[in-house]
């Protein structure tokens, strides 16, 4: 058997295949003034001593129009009632903000990074606190250094930031729903595979997957889900790293593995995506609202996202990747094999 070449983040792809008909459906055109461009506009014509434009002048215009889908240009028809004046028909068409609204990408598709240390399988098979508050927690607070800048994680760790309390508050509650959902999976057999020695076992950076919904929040069907198990680019690794992420004596970042594939399939089931022993996952579902995040606004000051709405997630808290791919004995035809020592 040869060497195994262990990396200890991993990055894996879902991509939820929604039906063509349901993409149209759930795809709409939006035009939207912007009140202080018509304020801006009308200034400069009443500076010109030329007629303002008006609110009724603006729904006159709307019953002229269209919008080309591919490019989103507006298109003005023909005036059948005279002659349009080019200027007023250019200030009409520069208040509109056109827009394309659909599913989300986000929602369709998602990157999740893979965590690995020793420890998580001990932790795991010993029903260990530190699972929590050591791998998990260590996890969230990449998370959050990634959003915002070990700087102003560091004030907050060390209580110089107004966002502390909600820092810690945040920290907490995301913490307590881990353990709850882990003391709900433990008794199961989707839990049972923690301890299978053939698999080395991998804590996700975000263990809720947003189930697809239209533009409404509502859930919407889809068709099946490509799944894609691969290696790091340069830029994941470096900004996902906790730990020594490479298991190699000069801890340095291997350009011949960057974003080759391990392992690649579809499948069509809703909720479970193992496939043959080689990608496990407990299978759960939650619903639930979240926490706003501490982000970055615009000029880089602290602020907070928007709270969610209650909906339905995917839970995955842990997965289990067969050893098999990483060591090269691992083939079956149809799949995307990784070959490392070519």
């Amino acid at each position: 058997m040869m060497d195994i070449k262990i990396i200890d983040l991993l990055v894996l792809e879902l991509k939820f295949n929604i039906p063509e008909d349901i993409l149209s459906k759930n795809t709409f055109i939006s035009l939207d003034i912007e009140k202080f461009k018509l304020e801006e506009i009308n200034k400069r014509r009443e500076n010109s001593s030329k007629q303002l434009i008006e609110y009724g002048d603006i729904e006159k215009f709307l019953k002229r129009i269209s919008v080309n889908k591919e490019n989103l240009e507006i298109i003005v028809l023909e005036n059948k009632d005279g002659v349009d004046d080019l200027e007023v028909i250019e200030d009409m068409k520069s208040l509109f903000l056109v827009s394309k609204k659909s599913i989300q990408d986000e929602s369709i598709n998602n990157k999740i990074f893979l965590h690995y240390d020793e420890s998580h399988n001990k932790y795991l098979e010993e029903n260990d606190e530190k699972i929590f508050e050591d791998s998990f927690k260590m996890i969230q607070y990449n998370n959050v250094i990634r959003a915002i800048g070990e700087d102003n994680f560091k004030d907050m760790k060390e209580k110089r930031s107004q966002y502390t309390p909600l820092f810690n508050t945040i920290t907490k509650e995301n913490i307590k729903l881990l353990k709850n959902s882990f003391n709900d999976l433990k008794d199961t057999e989707s839990y049972k595979f923690v301890n299978d020695d053939s698999l080395m076992i991998y804590l996700p950076d975000n263990s809720l997957i947003e189930i697809p919904t239209n533009i409404y929040g509502e859930s919407i069907d889809f068709e099946s889900i490509d799944v894609t198990l691969r290696y790091p680019t340069e830029e994941e690794y470096a900004n996902n790293c906790i730990h020594n992420c490479l298991k190699e004596s000069n801890n340095s970042f291997d350009h011949n593995l960057e974003r080759k594939v391990l392992y690649k399939y579809t499948i069509e089931s809703k909720d479970n995506w193992t496939k043959d022993n080689i990608i496990n996952h407990n299978s759960s579902k939650i619903n639930i609202s979240l926490y706003p995040r501490i982000v970055l606004d615009k000029d880089n000051n602290l602020t907070t996202s928007n709270p969610v709405e209650k909906r339905e997630y995917y839970l995955r808290l842990f997965y289990g990747i067969n050893k098999k791919l990483f060591d090269g004995t691992y083939l079956e035809d149809g799949v995307f094999q990784l070959s490392i020592w070519d």
